[in-house]
């Protein structure tokens, strides 16, 4: 789970019709990590994360690429991201709008309406220092906004 910077997707089962805009978006924000790198796995990732945390592993950059749809507790979720990320680290996004997070295609029925991740950040601890609201004009309906998001804690922690 731990990549080089710019590496790319781990074999994400995302909807095709994500893969050309927002997969060019989320190649450029990818390539910005730095340090040790966490990219969430495309499937039990709420698992995965919890699993970093218990064993005590930190990382310098978490990257989500469409990873939120599958969390069954957002604010749970963000906690769980909140222990895995180092002082001073950031956690990049390419997320859902909440209008768009209804069944995304190839999450076989997982997608819960009404995620708003901007907010469960920012209720976690967290600053947006960058928000982009995007839209893939291709897409279905349902898939076609999305959020790139950078985030930071609000205080970095002390070491």
């Amino acid at each position: 789970m731990v990549i080089a910077a710019g590496n790319g997707r781990v074999g994400a089962p995302v909807p095709p019709a994500l893969l050309d805009g927002p997969g060019e978006r989320w190649e450029a924000l990818a390539a910005s990590a730095a340090g040790r790198v966490l990219e969430l796995p495309s499937e039990a990732v709420e698992e995965a994360v919890r699993t970093e945390g218990a064993r005590g592993a930190r990382y310098d950059t978490i990257l989500s690429f469409m990873r939120t749809p599958q969390v069954s507790d957002l604010g749970s979720f963000v906690a769980a991201l909140e222990q895995v990320l180092a002082r001073d680290g950031w956690i990049l996004m390419l997320e859902p709008s909440v209008a768009g997070t209804r069944g995304l295609p190839g999450r076989r029925g997982r997608g819960r309406p009404g995620r708003d991740v901007v907010s469960a950040l920012r209720a976690g601890g967290f600053m947006v220092t960058d928000l982009h609201r995007r839209e893939q004009a291709a897409a279905p309906a349902r898939s076609r906004r999305y959020l790139e998001i950078r985030a930071r804690r609000e205080t970095p922690i002390e070491s």
